[in-house]
Parts: C-alpha cells; sequence; structure tokens
C-alpha cells in the first residue's frame, strides 16, 4: 500500500502533528478544495521542496494529500512499469473522493508527476470507477518520458548518437513506461494550468510549450 500524508488547511508551520494517516469516509466537513500532490522521480515526499509546496498550499486554506508510489520513500513493493505508479495516483484520487465527496479535488503534478497526471486522465477515461479531478496543475511538464529523457542534461549524448536514442526507447517499451502526456491530455475534461520556467535544468520549457499547445476535449 502507498504511504500517505494528508495535511490540513492551515497546519502549523513546523508540520509537527500535522501529516495524518487514514480518515475514515465521509470525515472531512468543510468542503475545503483538496490537492493531491504527485510529486517527480527523485527522492520521495518528505522532501524539503515539495514540503514548502505542501505548507504554502495548506496555509492558503487548502487540504494537501500527497503520496509514495510503491517502491518510493516507505511506500512497500516495487512497481513493474507505469501502470503501477498511475494505479497509486488514483487511489489517492479515490480516497480523496471517499473522505471528501463534496470538495473539490485537484490533482498537482511535479515533473514526472506532470506524466503521471496524464496517464490517469487516460486511465480513468477507460475505465470509469472514480469521478476526475476537478482540475488539473503542471509544474515542469513533459510531452513524453523518451523526449524527456533526450532534451535532459543527461540527454546530450543521445542527441549525438542516434542509436542510443533508439536503445532507450527500447527500454522504456520493454518496462512498459511511456507518459505519453501529449496524448493523454487530450481526453482531459478539467482546467489545465501549467507552470514552467523560462531556466528549467532539467526539464526544457519548450517541451511544457509544447504541450500547451494540446487541444483539450
Amino acid at each position: 500500500m502507498a504511504a500517505k500524508w494528508h495535511i490540513r488547511p492551515n497546519a502549523t508551520d513546523d508540520f509537527v502533528g500535522q501529516r495524518y494517516g487514514a480518515v475514515n469516509a465521509g470525515d472531512i466537513k468543510d468542503r475545503a478544495p483538496i490537492f493531491l500532490y504527485l510529486h517527480g522521480m527523485a527522492f520521495n515526499r518528505a522532501y524539503p521542496h515539495r514540503v514548502e509546496v505542501y505548507k504554502l498550499l495548506s496555509r492558503l486554506g487548502y487540504h494537501v494529500m500527497t503520496i509514495d508510489y510503491r517502491g518510493f520513500g516507505n511506500s512497500g513493493g516495487s512497481p513493474q512499469g507505469e501502470a503501477d505508479i498511475v494505479a497509486d495516483a488514483i487511489s489517492l484520487l479515490r480516497y480523496a473522493r471517499s473522505v471528501a465527496p463534496h470538495s473539490p479535488v485537484f490533482v498537482w503534478g511535479s515533473s514526472l508527476g506532470t506524466g503521471i497526471a496524464g496517464s490517469m486522465v487516460r486511465v480513468i477515461n477507460e475505465t470509469g470507477g472514480v469521478r476526475p479531478p476537478e482540475g488539473i496543475v503542471l509544474d515542469a511538464p513533459f510531452t513524453n518520458m523518451l523526449a524527456a529523457a533526450y532534451h535532459s542534461p543527461q540527454g546530450k549524448v543521445m542527441r549525438v548518437v542516434v542509436a542510443l536514442r533508439h536503445l532507450l526507447k527500447h527500454i522504456f517499451d520493454s518496462l512498459n513506461i511511456a507518459y505519453d502526456s501529449e496524448t493523454n491530455f487530450q481526453l482531459a475534461k478539467c482546467p489545465i494550468l501549467i507552470l514552467h520556467s523560462a531556466d528549467d535544468g532539467v526539464v526544457p520549457i519548450q517541451l511544457g510549450h509544447t504541450l500547451s499547445n494540446v487541444d483539450i476535449w
């Protein structure tokens, strides 16, 4: 099971005692909006800059729920591909809907989390079973996993040796990893806000620009 935190609105700055585990179904009565934070590839939900985002949203009066996907942080298991990670994210959405059925829910994806958010949109569109989020925030998004790797600082060699790009695509395909946000977000039925720094040295802003031109449903 994916380990989760629930930070309530106006949590104290020291963050002590404000991270809740399970909450009973229907327990959240204030109807305040909920942000589901999907973190990036490195580290876990407790990484300092992520905690600062939780604190900011909490101070603004929002609930924040976040998880470590299986294999991250103190979550057990090992993901066997994109589908497992996305299933963990959808389980967080189901949890939010169950404990706060009357609150609007927004997904905040950061870096890899933006790709997970896109795949959530696709899976929910295909299978149903949970009400989609009311909105999505994409913080440093990319178009697909291969493009993100190709344009990353470590991808310089792929831009010179084409065979390495083909090899990486083969590896991603064998691991069932695509995070094809450029396709997935065409299925979105909610507003999407894109945040991207012009000097992002990991995920170039050009990928965010490309994604911003996607036709939303």
